[in-house]
């Protein structure tokens, strides 16, 4: 994960298995962290092996209380990402796409999804487009904040 945030990502199962009970346990990856990415998959399943895709999440999660209930709700900045392929080799670009906008169609935000094959092994990186380096002998604190002033990303780069 290399997007600077933490993403939440789970198997999107087709029609067949969903029909038969099966679930995708969703899985969390902090930015900056990898981990081995296992798909279920059986000879005797009726689903493409070669197309498989996964839904994934943009963290952080923002709580709120609801007016009428003394829970304690929690939702993503922005909306999940659908069928993010992961076995076909290539670069994917997926808009961002705000959780509460309705104004869907001037999203700026993107994640970027790379799926390459290296010695027989394919990896799969989530990055984000924009790359901060720090080439100062200082530290240097970035935040990446929304037009409204809410902070989205920090971090001090050494």
């Amino acid at each position: 994960n290399e997007s600077g945030q933490v993403i939440y990502f789970l198997e999107m199962l087709d029609a067949v298995r969903s029909k038969r009970g099966e679930h995708s346990e969703e899985q969390s990856l902090a930015d900056g962290c990898e981990m081995a990415l296992y798909l279920k998959r059986s000879t005797a399943q009726t689903c493409d092996p070669h197309k498989a895709f996964i839904q994934v999440r943009v963290g952080p999660y923002h709580c709120w209380e609801e007016d009428d209930e003394e829970d304690t709700k929690e939702t993503s900045i922005f909306r999940p990402l659908e069928r993010v392929p992961v076995d076909a080799v290539g670069l994917y670009e997926f808009p961002l796409l705000p959780m509460h906008d309705k104004d869907v169609m001037h999203s700026v935000q993107t994640l970027l999804v790379r799926v390459e094959l290296i010695k027989g092994i394919k990896i799969v990186t989530i990055e984000s487009p924009l790359l901060i380096q720090n080439i100062t002998k200082n530290k240097l604190y970035c935040a990446v904040v929304t037009n409204d002033g809410k902070l989205m990303w920090d971090a001090t780069l050494v």
